[in-house]
């Protein structure tokens, strides 16, 4: 599966508002159906935009077509990026009814951020705190020892 990345300018070069605007123009055509769903999640995506989750962990967008990370630039790096960094994609993602968006959201805001995507169909929420964490290992699973010959450490 290929990778596509975009970063897109946020605040204080946009709003959070027209960061959201910018990602829905990027990912979507014109009166379609995938538009308009991605607009009535503006609010909730805004916000989440505007806590600078996806400085760090991606936006993504799946569908039929390479995958899709998008991050915000915030700051000085939104500040300085070059506009012309953000190309528009050559393909449509949104075609069908296979495509996915998620979204990343922390503490609180997950569990309410879940709640106002609930009526866009492709569109999720991720929890940062489960993008973040590391992964348990298996209790059940066999931890290979290491062995040190410490006579190695001093071989010519």
């Amino acid at each position: 599966m290929s990778v596509v990345a975009r970063r897109i300018a946020s605040v204080p070069r946009r709003t959070s508002v027209e960061t959201w605007r910018r990602i829905v123009e990027l990912v979507t055509t014109d009166s379609s159906d995938a538009r308009t769903e991605l607009d009535s999640v503006a609010s909730v995506a805004s916000s989440l935009i505007a806590d600078e989750h996806a400085k760090s962990w991606p936006i993504t967008l799946s569908g039929s077509g390479p995958f899709v990370r998008i991050y915000t630039l915030h700051g000085d790096d939104a500040v300085e990026a070059d506009l012309s960094d953000e190309a528009e994609l050559s393909f449509d993602l949104t075609l069908g009814e296979s495509w996915l968006l998620s979204l990343l959201a922390g503490g609180a805001d997950f569990a309410v951020a879940t709640k106002l995507v609930a009526g866009a169909p492709h569109v999720e929420v991720r929890d940062v705190g489960a993008a973040t964490a590391s992964p348990e290992p298996d209790a059940g699973a066999a931890v290979p020892e290491l062995a040190v010959g410490l006579h190695e450490l001093t071989r010519p």
